[in-house]
């Protein structure tokens, strides 16, 4: 295989490996109450870490693949956000006591 190939076959690897823990805690979430948002943080730290390490793994092709780009920025921004708002409603009192 050339250098190109095995790069993009270890980050589809990633891909798979990202996607099945995502799959595996949404259904034990599911099973187990989700309600419980305990572990979601590190979840979403662990996905928003990927999208960034991939995006940047993939910038030789920025120019030449732009619906990727839109996709990683999308995914940083909604992930990133998400875990801005999950460290807000845990540090502001919204009247129903310290979380």
């Amino acid at each position: 295989m050339q250098d190109s190939s095995v790069r993009m076959f270890e980050l589809y690897l990633l891909s798979i490996v990202n996607a099945s823990m995502i799959s595996g805690y949404s259904i034990y979430k599911l099973i187990t109450g989700w309600k419980n948002v305990y572990g979601s943080k590190r979840l979403m730290a662990s996905v928003l870490g990927y999208f960034i390490h991939d995006f940047i793994a993939l910038r030789g092709t920025w120019t030449d693949d732009v619906p990727t780009v839109i996709h990683h920025v999308f995914g940083i921004a909604t992930v990133g956000y998400g875990i801005l708002v999950c460290m807000i409603s845990y540090t502001v009192d919204f009247g129903g006591g310290v979380h």
